[in-house]
């Protein structure tokens, strides 16, 4: 992820990865991130309904700038998922 990706250099699990690494730079990610974030909430508002498209881009947009921030601060950072995952976003998408 782009915010870690210093971060990800000193870890053995991530240190491989493309960013942290060079193989990919920033824009290149940030476009890369882009394009499938908004691909995936066109996918869902077309082929489910206009709710799932909102709670899939609720969820990219809290794990992207709330989730990553916390989760090296609190143990709690994961709540803020509960919400676009859990209020009937798989009702929302079976039902249709």
């Amino acid at each position: 992820m782009i915010i870690e990706k210093d971060l990800d250099k000193l870890m053995d699990r991530t240190k491989n990865r493309p960013l942290p690494t060079g193989k990919l730079n920033v824009i290149e990610s940030l476009l890369f991130c882009s394009a499938f974030g908004i691909g995936g909430t066109v996918l869902l508002w077309v082929f489910t309904n206009p709710l799932s498209g909102i709670l899939g881009f609720v969820s990219i947009v809290l794990y992207a700038l709330v989730y990553t921030p916390l989760k090296r601060k609190t143990p709690l950072s994961v709540l803020w998922e509960l919400f676009p995952r859990f209020t009937n976003f798989n009702w929302r998408c079976c039902s249709y």
